[in-house]
């Protein structure tokens, strides 16, 4: 199943340089981003992908995610959620007014036969910068 995520980050990669961006994959380590890089605009930027295989009314970030990626100061943080029909990318640093909320929810994303209380934080899809149509 991580193949099949790795493969599907390489690919958007692809798909946004494609677009102008200059991203780097970050090689499926243990980083708190999928890829580093420049925007299309020539800004510093690290990415997160989330890949959904329905689509939701909101999308969602672990609060200790969206705080480690908030980390990285000198760089755009950008969440890109790839679900069935469109990319959605936010602009971590310019969302406001977020609330914890407190959902069960899978271990991980791998193996979701045990879960737990995570802190998250839910997006609006209105709120996202840009919306593409997704290729894969």
């Amino acid at each position: 199943m991580i193949d099949k995520i790795h493969v599907k980050e390489q690919l958007k990669v692809k798909q946004l340089n494609a677009r102008g961006w200059n991203l780097t994959w970050s090689g499926g380590g243990y980083d708190h981003y999928d890829a580093i890089g420049e925007t299309c605009t020539g800004k510093k930027c690290v990415l997160e992908f989330k890949f959904r295989n329905d689509s939701y009314k909101t999308k969602m970030i672990e609060v200790y995610k969206y705080d480690k990626l908030l980390e990285m100061y000198d760089y755009e943080v950008f969440y890109l959620v790839s679900e069935q029909y469109f990319d959605y990318i936010f602009d971590l640093k310019d969302l406001t007014n977020l609330k914890i909320q407190k959902l069960q929810c899978p271990i991980t994303t791998l193996w979701k036969n045990q879960m737990i209380t995570k802190e998250v934080y839910l997006l609006n899809a209105s709120d996202a910068e840009t919306i593409l149509t997704t290729l894969w």
